[in-house]
């Protein structure tokens, strides 16, 4: 526990606050290292300050220390926040099933822990909890019940789950204070919009999908929206979920401050954006959006748009959003932008067929700041133009416009009144070679694709009460 450069073990202390830092260098028995550093911490003669008694410490932070499981003897301090992430637990630690009852916080994030079933001391107490990247196979049950009512924060993505049918708790989850729910890559289907709906206080919500495993997979995203439950949500994020349309029940969602929906298919804003008028982040960021209709600014509380690699070669004059602070339009299409440098904060145009020079040192600056802030690696430069047809701006409207075949003088014009010609074959051909042989020519492989089929509960027959 030296201050020496080859040390195993870091102890950072501050008011009743215990962080054990395994040194990333020394790869040999960390686990076992730290568990005598908690040894060292917990006998009972010891005391780090004068100020700081052992049994008073309320947070005790163990991430990233390659342990296989916890001391049974933590189970005696009032700890209020438990760290346990990445390590290398395959069980739920014992001690938090006979003692830890004070527990706010619990951490058990990036393990291998398969699963929770018996409800822990600290479920009347417990109001955050991480168990994001392990291996469990469905969810919780006690998480459900009325004993966990203080839970505010969950925390479930990249873990399987085998259904959401929870129907008989139904009345359980319409009184928690759960407001913040993370559920990336977790199994979901359309018939667990229900399940999500009876958050009713919900103010942070992530469906999205980051990776292939438990990929959520949703048919039609605006049924989600359909019946509107939550009127304090700020945060939604639907990104990579393959949604080809912007969902129409989302602009409805006056409380909303934050979208996320990038990585889709989306071409076009829906009429209505105008709505949203608490908007102050919109990422839409890997789509195929052609324009930015005019109708975005008369968001006023927006502060940052991102719209990086789409289509986009129609933006609107920017100059009349005094409180954007972060513009991102990087690889797009676009010849011309109007925006205010002055109130801008972060900007990025790159990759357009613009030439951003023209911005000057100021712009190259805030450029640099941005890339920094979000660590995003990208170059710089105008796009190679290429001849293409104005997705966006063209109409068959449009005065003096004229849609017109024009024949090359090298491409022979066909004559109708002329005699058919009898195309030329090879003499070892016969008609019989011509003939279509069907699957025999072009062999079709079966492709066999298993998805997670909704079990109705036959005790409940409704849906979505209210109660």
């Amino acid at each position: 526990f030296d201050n020496t450069t080859d040390k195993l073990i870091t102890l950072k202390n501050r008011k009743n606050s215990i962080q054990i830092i395994a040194n990333k260098d020394i790869d040999n028995d960390k686990s076992n290292n730290c568990e005598k550093a908690l040894n060292y911490l917990l006998s009972s003669s010891i005391k780090l300050e004068a100020s700081l008694d052992i049994n008073n410490i309320t947070i005790l932070e163990l991430s990233h220390c390659c342990l296989t499981e916890v001391p049974q003897y933590l189970k005696q301090l009032k700890l209020k926040h438990l760290g346990l992430a990445h390590n290398k637990l395959q069980q739920v630690p014992l001690c938090l099933y006979s003692g830890l009852k004070y527990l706010e916080s619990l951490d058990l994030s990036h393990n291998s822990i398969s699963e929770f079933g018996m409800e822990p001391d600290c479920v009347f107490s417990l109001k955050l909890l991480k168990l994001n990247h392990n291996s469990f196979k469905d969810l919780p049950k006690w998480l459900l019940n009325f004993k966990s009512i203080n839970l505010e924060d969950f925390n479930y993505s990249c873990n399987k789950a085998s259904h959401y049918n929870f129907k008989k708790n139904s009345f359980n989850l319409n009184v928690t204070k759960v407001k913040r729910v993370k559920l990336r890559n977790t199994d979901m289907i359309d018939s667990d919009f229900a399940f999500l709906r009876c958050f009713k206080q919900l103010e942070h919500l992530d469906i999205s999908n980051k990776y292939y495993k438990y990929s959520n997979r949703f048919k039609d995203i605006d049924d989600l929206f359909v019946k509107q439950v939550w009127k304090q949500l700020t945060v939604l994020k639907l990104n990579d979920l393959s949604i080809s349309f912007f969902p129409e029940g989302i602009l409805w969602l006056e409380s909303l401050k934050e979208l996320s929906i990038q990585k889709n298919v989306i071409s076009w804003f829906p009429d209505g954006i105008q709505y949203m008028v608490n908007l102050e982040v919109l990422d839409i960021s890997n789509n195929t959006l052609v324009a930015i209709p005019k109708e975005i600014l008369e968001l006023q509380s927006l502060k940052v748009l991102k719209a990086a690699r789409n289509s986009i070669d129609q933006v609107p004059d920017l100059f009349s959003m005094k409180n954007l602070s972060t513009l991102d339009l990087y690889d797009n299409l676009l010849d011309t932008l109007k925006y205010n440098l002055q109130t801008v904060e972060y900007v990025d145009l790159e990759f357009n067929y613009l030439d951003t020079v023209e911005f000057g040192d100021s712009y190259s600056e805030k450029k640099i700041s941005y890339r920094e802030k979000y660590r995003y690696s990208r170059m710089d430069g105008v796009q190679m133009r290429c001849e293409h047809w104005s997705r966006s701006s063209f109409t068959s409207e449009e005065s003096g416009s004229e849609l017109r075949i024009v024949a090359s003088e090298d491409i022979d014009l066909e004559d109708w009144d002329a005699p058919s010609e009898v195309r030329q074959t090879s003499p070892d051909i016969d008609s019989a070679d011509e003939d279509w042989q069907g699957d025999e020519i072009c062999p079709v492989k079966t492709i066999v694709q298993t998805e997670r089929v909704y079990v109705p509960d036959e005790d409940w027959m409704f849906e979505d009460a209210d109660w």
